[in-house]
């Protein structure tokens, strides 16, 4: 950070061990025998990930459930049938948005 410093402009106080990369937790951990290892988590990344999926879904007037649906109280849903095989499907193709938000989801993946 030392030779960052010398060239550019640091905002004072802004240099700390970072917390967060790409998204992602991030910390140390110290085993017994003394050593360190950095370590990652996705809670957060996980979190935000579904926000944004039930925003989404919200717009098409769809509702996020992290069960499938019992079909005689639950809402439309994509995908929530059991019985559901995809090879026999006929309904109409994906428009652009729709499959810009299916590569989206895969990304988050």
């Amino acid at each position: 950070m030392d030779q960052i410093e010398s060239i550019f402009k640091v905002k004072s106080g802004s240099i700390e061990v970072p917390n967060r990369y790409l998204g992602t937790d991030i910390g140390k951990i110290q085993y017994p025998d003394g050593s360190e290892s950095w370590t990652m988590w996705s809670r957060a990344y996980v979190a935000e990930a579904i926000r944004n999926v039930k925003k989404r879904l919200a717009e098409d007037n769809l509702i996020f459930n992290k069960k499938l649906p019992d079909p005689n109280i639950s809402v439309k849903q994509p995908f929530s049938c059991t019985s559901y095989r995809p090879e026999i499907d006929t309904s109409a193709l994906c428009n652009a948005t729709q499959t810009q938000f299916y590569q989206n989801l895969i990304g988050i993946l």
